[in-house]
């Protein structure tokens, strides 16, 4: 698979990395998405969908946040947000300089 898609929900989803300005213009979305978990209020998942939401590519473009809501579960939600954040920069790779 390639790292520009992601299987959430089962569904195989197209995504791409956030650009600087969508990094500087959602930096309290991430900041708060990144706290998305089983505790998490509703304003943190909110965040953390609309980033997401941001980060689709392809044919997935059109998907809204009310089927991101119904497609990710708890279980997907560490995983997927680890995955875009890796392809947006935020997380060092081995090997990277």
């Amino acid at each position: 698979m390639s790292k520009n898609v992601i299987n959430i929900g089962g569904r195989d989803v197209s995504v791409r990395p956030l650009t600087l300005r969508q990094i500087q213009d959602m930096a309290e979305d991430i900041d708060a998405g990144g706290r998305c978990g089983p505790k998490a209020t509703k304003e943190e998942i909110s965040a953390y969908v609309r980033v997401v939401k941001t980060c689709l590519a392809g044919d997935d473009v059109g998907m809204s946040e009310d089927d991101l809501l119904d497609l990710i579960d708890l279980g997907d939600v560490g995983r997927v947000w680890s995955h875009l954040m890796g392809l947006s920069g935020f997380v060092r790779r081995v090997g990277e300089e």
